[in-house]
C-alpha cells in the first residue's frame, strides 16, 4: 500500500509536468525560438514517458494488492 500511495503522488507530480509542458509549448510566445521549442518537445516527451511507466508499474503493484487483498480466492 505504501507503494501504491507513493506512487499515486508521483503520477499527480508528472501530471503537473505534463500539463506544465504542454501549456508552454501552447503559449504563442515561445513560436519564435526554435530551439526553445525543441527542448520544450523533448521535456515533454520525457515527462509522458515517466508518466507512462509509473502508471504501468501503479497497475502492476495494483494488481498485486488486489490479489492479496483477495486471498487468491476466486468467486
Amino acid at each position: 500500500r505504501e507503494e501504491q500511495a507513493g506512487l499515486e503522488k508521483e503520477i499527480r507530480c508528472a501530471e503537473t509536468d505534463v500539463a506544465h509542458h504542454e501549456k508552454l509549448l501552447s503559449d504563442p510566445d515561445q513560436y519564435g525560438d526554435y530551439n526553445r521549442l525543441q527542448a520544450l518537445n523533448r521535456d515533454l516527451n520525457a515527462a509522458q514517458k515517466r508518466l507512462a511507466r509509473l502508471l504501468g508499474r501503479w497497475e502492476e503493484v495494483s494488481l498485486e494488492l488486489e490479489q492479496v487483498q483477495g486471498g487468491g480466492q476466486q468467486h
